[in-house]
């Protein structure tokens, strides 16, 4: 079952962020986070599954870091008026290949109309 909706991507980052902070400070890992100014704050799409699948990836690059830094990341890889591809991204310092995936998200609703 989808859950598609609106939702701010500032939010959804921040509370993966929140969710592995302290393994991240356990293991002694600066443990960041950065999104791109191209993408847009209000979004449609199945949030759950994102969040989800964001925190896996997160969780693995923090299991894999020995030392260092983990930076969450999130980018506009293709802007089509008003649907977007983004992608996120868990860069780890000691690692040369981020984990990451990309989905194709729609503007949110509620701006569509404004």
């Amino acid at each position: 079952m989808t859950s598609k909706r609106d939702f701010n991507i500032y939010k959804l980052v921040e509370v993966v962020h929140e969710r592995h902070s302290l393994a991240a400070a356990e293991k002694g890992l600066r443990f960041t986070f950065s999104i791109s100014h191209k993408v847009p704050k209000m979004l449609f799409g199945d949030v759950d599954s994102i969040r989800q699948a964001f925190s896996v990836i997160t969780k693995m690059a923090i299991e894999d870091s020995k030392n260092g830094t983990v930076e969450l990341n999130v980018d506009l890889q293709a802007d089509r008026q008003s649907s977007f591809v983004v992608k996120f991204s868990v860069d780890e310092s000691s690692k040369q290949t981020p984990y990451w995936f990309s989905v194709s998200l729609e503007l949110a609703k509620s701006k569509q109309t404004a």
